[in-house]
């Protein structure tokens, strides 16, 4: 299976190419999100004995460390995790039974013991039943080595941001290495990838053209942590080159994320005259997990008593009654020339795919005006944070979940129902040629 972590490779780019200078570098790392789709990657795995129970001569839990790491799980998750009912709107799927029927099988499956291999296969299938909702789900173990890399990379450079720490100590505990070997079947000497591996593939990743000579035309297929330096320099030539064009469209069709560092550094921020001052407001389960993380990352905390919920008519009552608190973070975005690279006008195209920090970007420009936005409902899933990971007592495994419930300017899930463009495609239309129609009737 694929899976990036979000913040891990992230540093392994940003060590190769800049240090982390200020405390909103910190905390600008803190939005980057997972460019996967979890709906695809995390199997629904069918349980049966011969799917979850191997036999195994590694690390093995007794019954009472499985069932009190599976409970531990739980735990957190109703604590900390806003989305059941979410993923319940969208997937009819009940926490409580779901809940139930995992432990059952542990229960029976595992009265002697588990294997560790099998104990995780056990745990990805009861959070995959969730469908990716929100993030939730196992760190796979397929690519755990990538992640163990990069914190040997620069450890020295996460040290000094203490709202990282969050990130960095579920995948450094002494169990989790141990366990991640055991998983992977490799030693801590072979967990080292080159980091030319992970930063080379980027030829395919942008598209530049000129659809005629007024309109620009810009493809991003990923905004992965990979690209973000190599690409910057391409598309901030492009910019140059096309000073004469009135119109650029800028299409993330397909684009299921990555890092908001991609597009805030080669996209917003060479494209202003002025400071963007974005202000965010999202709401969270009081859980200790939560607290801790959202104030680390300088978000301002109130109860949510506070906020006039009666002005968002689509707020669904149901969620609002199992949140606590209001989450606010104010992003300051400023311009790096003396003017735009760009002065036409931006048209961003979207679909149904578009996820995750492709969603931030898509929600950032519908709610400040960056860019007008053409095609189909995203599938959503903006936050300002990472998905928040947590790593098990016993087994060391690490899941990870959203844990900001962000919303639209009318109050409606941004999980559930993604982004609405300015316009939307007319049937059997692509965004691209919806697009080109609404600028050649000007």
């Amino acid at each position: 299976m694929k899976k990036c972590f979000y913040l891990i490779l992230c540093t392994v780019l940003l060590t190769s190419c800049t240090k982390i200078r200020t405390e909103e570098d910190a905390r600008l790392l803190t939005t980057v999100t997972e460019d996967i789709d979890d709906t695809k990657l995390e199997k629904n795995l069918e349980i049966d004995a011969n799917n979850l129970v191997t036999e195994g001569n590694g690390i093995s839990l007794t019954l009472e460390e499985a069932l009190e790491d599976y409970d531990y799980m739980w735990e957190v998750l109703e604590n900390n995790y806003a989305y059941f009912g979410v993923a319940n709107r969208l997937y009819g799927v009940s926490p409580e039974e779901i809940k139930k029927k995992y432990r059952d099988y542990i229960l029976y499956f595992y009265e002697s013991g588990a294997d560790l291999i099998a104990y995780n296969r056990t745990l990805r299938a009861c959070l995959s039943e969730f469908k990716g909702t929100a993030h939730l789900g196992f760190i796979d173990h397929d690519y755990w080595d990538v992640y163990k890399y990069a914190l040997e990379l620069d450890k020295e450079v996460l040290e000094d941001t203490s709202g990282l720490q969050f990130f960095i100590d579920p995948l450094i505990d002494e169990k989790t290495v141990l366990a991640y070997e055991y998983i992977t079947g490799k030693s801590r000497e072979e967990i080292v990838t080159n980091p030319e591996n992970i930063l080379s593939s980027n030829q395919h990743n942008l598209e530049f053209r000129l659809i005629d000579n007024d309109i620009a035309y810009m493809r991003i297929n990923s905004f992965q942590h990979r690209y973000i330096a190599n690409d910057h320099e391409k598309i901030m030539d492009f910019y140059h080159s096309i000073q004469d064009c009135k119109y650029l469209i800028i299409d993330i069709t397909g684009n299921q994320g990555g890092s908001s560092f991609y597009w805030g550094n080669s996209i917003v921020s060479p494209n202003f005259n002025e400071k963007i001052e974005y202000d965010t407001v999202s709401f969270l389960k009081d859980g200790k997990e939560n607290r801790e993380y959202v104030e680390a990352a300088g978000f301002q905390i109130e109860p949510i008593s506070a906020f006039d919920i009666e002005s968002l008519e689509n707020f669904n009552m149901e969620d609002y009654e199992t949140l606590d608190s209001v989450a606010r973070y104010k992003k300051i975005y400023q311009p790096i020339n003396d003017k735009k690279l760009f002065e036409g006008e931006i048209y961003l195209l979207i679909d149904e795919k578009v996820y995750s920090s492709a969603e931030a970007f898509t929600l950032f420009c519908k709610e400040t005006g960056f860019a007008t936005i053409v095609g189909r409902n995203s599938r959503g899933c903006s936050s300002r944070v990472s998905p928040l990971p947590t790593s098990l007592p016993n087994s060391g495994l690490v899941f990870r979940y959203t844990n900001l419930y962000r919303i639209n300017k009318d109050g409606s899930s941004n999980v559930e129902f993604g982004t609405t463009p300015d316009y939307i495609c007319d049937e059997g239309e692509t965004p691209l040629n919806t697009c080109l129609r609404i600028i050649r009737g000007k």
